[in-house]
């Protein structure tokens, strides 16, 4: 067997040392560090080669078997050109969950979504979307109620806890001890290359976006090219093909910055 590639998608809320009000000296030390950690322990799991992005940018530099820089290009918001180069696993670090368990509040720029019935947030899409590519995930690292979420789309991955909770917004500051556990985990997670199976996908994707209030959601038919239903203030696209649903997931998260920004919905 080849030596394995590994696709690193990051995020920062899930990291232990992060909390609100950072300067950005402060969150590029925390990314960095978790990054070079899990980076690290897929070199020594065997990994030849990894791919990094990142919400929040991937600052500081790097050894050489990691690449950064990766474009977005259309279709790919996400996890640009994972469709393209095929790494054996994905992996997800400092990701975090979803209100009303967790502290801030937001799926991208949804307070959460909808997947038949279920609120999920970034990370079952990312699970998904990886999915349908052939990519497996293999890793998560970030917050205690990500994890769950993590857990349901993905039960055969490793999973690390960098925070306890997430309800508290300031869970400590950046701790050798986590790291320690991401290094290893992230070890542990590149001998699962190669025998980790693709999660098993729902048959019918129903995704719903919850928009600010009922006039906002009213205005999405008219502005999309394909039919959607309108229910109160979600608005709802329903296919049996996780990439259509996903070009809906991508359409409304545009929609949500030129119609209203969405505001925090009770859970069902």
């Amino acid at each position: 067997m080849n030596e394995p590639t590994f696709y690193i998608s990051g995020d920062i809320e899930g990291m232990c040392g992060y909390r609100p009000g950072l300067d950005q000296s402060a969150q590029d030390r925390i990314q960095h560090a978790h990054y070079i950690a899990a980076a690290e322990g897929l070199r020594e799991g065997g990994v030849s080669r990894v791919l990094l992005k990142s919400f929040h940018g991937v600052p500081g530099e790097y050894p050489d078997f990691v690449e950064t820089g990766l474009p977005r290009v259309p279709g790919e918001f996400d996890l640009p050109r994972l469709a393209e180069l095929k790494p054996d696993a994905l992996a997800l670090v400092g990701f975090h969950g979803i209100p009303p368990h967790c502290g801030w509040g937001h799926a991208y720029r949804f307070s959460n979504l909808w997947l038949n019935g279920k609120p999920i947030g970034e990370i079952t899409i990312q699970v998904y979307r990886a999915a349908v590519a052939g990519v497996p995930a293999a890793l998560y690292a970030g917050d205690a109620y990500g994890a769950k979420e993590f857990r349901d789309a993905a039960p055969e991955a490793v999973v690390v806890t960098l925070r306890p909770g997430g309800l508290n917004l300031d869970e400590g500051p950046l701790d050798d001890v986590k790291l320690a556990e991401l290094r290893a985990g992230a070890k542990k997670a590149a001998s699962l290359a190669g025998r980790i199976t693709l999660p098993k996908l729902p048959s019918t994707f129903r995704l719903e976006a919850p928009m600010g209030d009922g006039a906002a959601a009213a205005l999405v038919p008219k502005v999309l090219a394909y039919p959607v239903a309108v229910e109160g203030k979600r608005v709802v696209f329903e296919s049996s093909d996780f990439l259509d649903a996903y070009r809906f997931f991508h359409d409304m998260f545009n929609l949500s910055v030129a119609v209203r920004r969405p505001v925090p919905e009770a859970a069902k």
